[in-house]
């Protein structure tokens, strides 16, 4: 019976799925029309003729945002690459304990780690980790440009100023959808692997393996936390340099 109900939440999920890329397509084809390019256009026009009539202090303003900004950046990349090593411990510790012969174990204040182990699992960790941030950032970039389709142009540090057409779109999906597979497989790995090492620390009982599963969350959502934080910081910054590079 559960089997039954499995499978027909699996295919009713996948009808509603065509049907939503069916729509996409339709809504798509829409968008070919040459009145919809025109109104993009102009739309493009006012948003450009927007920007070249602001204030010399709102100017120095987005400069000044820019500049905070890029700083945050740069301690937000400083962490995410510090706090990479503890993420990929277990990771590490797994990986060498498949290839005993090449692990050459060192002990450090009770902690045992293979180097060139943890050096291979911490770049796997920061391949992820900008992975991740150029996912979300494209995300945030598409979100904008949707709001400014939708809502309406109102607030360039939330939304930016760029309002992409339909090859723009495909491309930043595609390219998103590739970085975020990418990001997913190799968090996946993670996760995995980190189950698995705290199954050998903690025990294989039921409990064990249930204290191992939560335990393992912890470093994957704490990557994940941390590149949300840096695309928001990330989006902001392309929103800005966009807005800049639109005066005359």
């Amino acid at each position: 019976m559960f089997a039954g109900a499995l499978a027909t939440v699996c295919v009713a999920s996948g009808y509603f799925k065509f049907q939503l890329k069916n729509y996409n397509q339709q809504l798509t084809n829409c968008e070919y029309r040459e009145d919809f390019e025109n109104v993009m256009k102009r739309y493009r026009s006012m948003i450009n003729s927007f920007v070249n009539q602001l204030s010399q202090n709102r100017i120095a303003t987005v400069r000044g945002s820019l500049l905070n900004n890029q700083l945050k950046m740069i301690v937000e990349v400083f962490i995410g690459l510090l706090t990479a090593p503890f993420l990929a411990y277990g990771v590490s510790n797994t990986l060498a304990s498949c290839f005993p012969e090449a692990a050459s174990w060192v002990r450090v204040s009770g902690l045992r780690f293979s180097p060139i182990f943890l050096v291979l699992a911490t770049f796997l960790i920061i391949f992820a980790f900008f992975s991740f941030v150029r996912a979300f950032t494209i995300s945030k970039q598409i979100k904008g440009s949707e709001i400014i389709k939708f809502d309406g142009f109102h607030d360039y540090n939330s939304h930016g100023v760029t309002v992409y057409g339909l090859d723009s779109m495909h491309s930043l999906g595609k390219e998103k959808n590739t970085v975020m597979f990418i990001a997913c497989f190799i968090i996946l790995i993670e996760f995995t692997m980190n189950v698995s090492y705290f199954i050998t620390e903690i025990g294989g009982d039921i409990q064990g393996m249930f204290l191992s599963f939560v335990t393992a969350l912890v470093p994957t959502a704490l990557l994940i936390a941390e590149t949300h934080l840096l695309s928001s910081t990330m989006c902001k910054i392309n929103n800005y340099n966009e807005l800049l590079s639109m005066l005359d």
